[in-house]
């Protein structure tokens, strides 16, 4: 039998490893980029972009399971309740590897017309497009089996176990794509990549699932009443999570039915770097989101409230960095990568940048609001949104081209998302009006100092990687040196983080002289 695992090292360790996820997606997303456009047909790898979305639109089938298991584990961890806690893993494992099968079966069907759907005629591309496609989707279907497997040790408050696993999984597959690209697989290195990725994730998560549940002395156990609670919580979750599925993940196929496969590559290129700034400024919510969960099983809203006020004014502050940053220099970035030619423009990255901030701030938000156990209705909002912004994305693509892609969310933003979610946080978090207010004077402070700098860097088009760098430190030391001279908080946070760092550097000193 081993202690229970400490809440604050979980989060912490999930930060770390979430972190890590992010170098995995800056070389994937960025940095083979150049590599894939030299050694794939560019018709062929904007056809791969679009059919991204339609890989992702059959994990519609996956109703959230990942984050009802992880939601109602820690919650049942936290009470120490073991046969809950088995009763929802044994339940997570049968649902999910049912609907791994059902997707598989499916994309091999719908791989025949892959080819016609997103405008690709030539016959000896289609056919490396839609076998690389079903090499995806097997890869796919492994990944999602291994996140039935990894919510379970995310809810056991386990964190480093699965992100050794995550890192070592991720990294090999970029070994394997970069190696199978120079040996002339083109297409098919990206495909492999998935399938050695999703492998590895599932052996590595079983094999620390199992560990950990010999070493607390957790017996295997099954609950038909909470197999009946996971599916009934799935009925509203899978609502929602269908509604994400088609919204968020229509746009580069409606890009490429409408206009051409080529213009995906455009598109998707511009928004890359927002898509990496997306999932780096998210990683907070999510490494803390178990621990609130475990709080709740506690009943200790105290706690709650103080760690949500934190967090929320981190990501104000992080926001307003990136949103500067982007405004500024995402055209540059574009242009040293992968060349001008493949820049959007100035108003679709300027619109990406207000899309990214939205994004970012709700998702939070409704991370939040599903580990302190609104999964019910928040589906259903999510829905709600989907169908309304689905709509503005079809006609709006139709119409306005790339334009209308990145004004339909910003839309369904507005009009739903911001109105529900404060709301639903305030009640669930025991937040109040005076600290909604100190968030709307945070907001002002951090967009001000974002906007300020910004003007400084948008007119500065450095023409090599070594200035952009300079430029992008200069930008990111004086938004924190801003940051810190208007808001007293920010100033608080930054002396803490500085006397964490600096007692870990003493401890390693003090280790290393014994």
């Amino acid at each position: 039998m081993i202690p229970r695992k400490s809440r604050r090292k979980a989060a912490v360790w999930g930060l770390m490893f979430s972190y890590s996820s992010i170098v995995y997606a800056i070389i994937s997303g960025i940095a083979l980029v150049p590599l894939y456009l030299r050694h794939i047909p560019l018709d062929l790898y904007g056809a791969w972009l679009a059919t991204g979305n339609v890989l992702v639109w059959l994990t519609v089938v996956d109703p959230g399971i990942a984050s009802v298991i992880t939601q109602r584990a820690g919650v049942a961890y936290g009470k120490k309740d073991n046969l809950a806690l088995m009763g929802y893993t044994t339940a997570g494992l049968l649902i999910t590897l049912g609907i791994c099968v059902f997707i598989v079966g499916t994309g091999w069907g719908i791989s025949f017309y892959l080819p016609d759907w997103v405008n690709l005629s030539n016959e000896s591309t289609s056919i490396i497009l839609r076998k690389a496609f079903l090499m995806a989707i097997s890869g796919t279907a492994i990944m999602i089996l291994s996140y039935a497997l990894s919510a379970v040790n995310y809810g056991m408050l386990g964190s480093l176990g699965p992100g050794i696993v995550g890192v070592i999984s991720s990294f090999g597959s970029l070994i394997v794509i970069a190696v199978l690209i120079f040996a002339d697989y083109g297409l098919y290195a990206i495909a492999a990549g998935f399938l050695f990725r999703g492998s590895g994730l599932l052996l590595g998560n079983s094999g620390y699932l199992l560990w950990r549940l010999h070493k607390e002395g957790i017996k295997p156990a099954f609950s038909i009443s909470k197999f009946g609670e996971v599916l009934s919580l799935l009925s509203f979750t899978s609502i929602g999570k269908v509604g994400t599925t088609f919204s968020s993940h229509m746009d580069a196929f409606l890009i490429s039915r409408f206009i051409g496969p080529e213009t995906v590559a455009v598109y998707v290129l511009t928004k890359r770097s927002f898509n990496i700034g997306e999932t780096l400024l998210n990683r907070t919510g999510q490494a803390v989101g178990v621990g609130i969960s475990h709080l709740s099983g506690e009943g200790d809203y105290v706690k709650i409230r103080s760690v949500i006020r934190r967090l929320i004014k981190l990501n104000i502050w992080m926001l307003g960095l990136a949103f500067g940053g982007f405004l500024s220099l995402n055209k540059t970035f574009v242009s040293l990568w992968v060349g001008e030619e493949f820049f959007a423009g100035t108003l679709i990255s300027s619109l990406l940048c207000f899309y990214l901030v939205s994004r970012v701030m709700l998702t939070v938000m409704s991370s939040l609001c599903v580990s302190l156990g609104d999964i019910k209705r928040s589906s259903v909002v999510i829905f709600t949104y989907s169908i309304l912004v689905f709509a503005i994305l079809l006609a709006g693509i139709y119409y306005l081209g790339i334009l209308g892609a990145i004004i339909a969310p910003l839309v369904g933003y507005s009009v739903v998302y911001f109105w529900y979610y404060p709301k639903s946080l305030s009640k669930r978090a025991r937040l109040i009006k005076s600290d909604w207010i100190e968030f709307g004077i945070e907001v002002i402070k951090a967009a001000t100092c974002a906007i300020l700098l910004s003007f400084f860097f948008f007119f500065y088009q450095p023409a090599q990687w070594l200035l952009f760098g300079l430029a992008a430190g200069t930008y990111a030391l004086s938004y924190g040196l801003l940051i810190c001279s208007v808001s007293k908080e920010a100033r608080v946070e930054f002396s803490s983080l500085l006397t964490v760092i600096a007692a870990k550097v003493r401890e390693i000193k003090h280790a290393r002289a014994r």
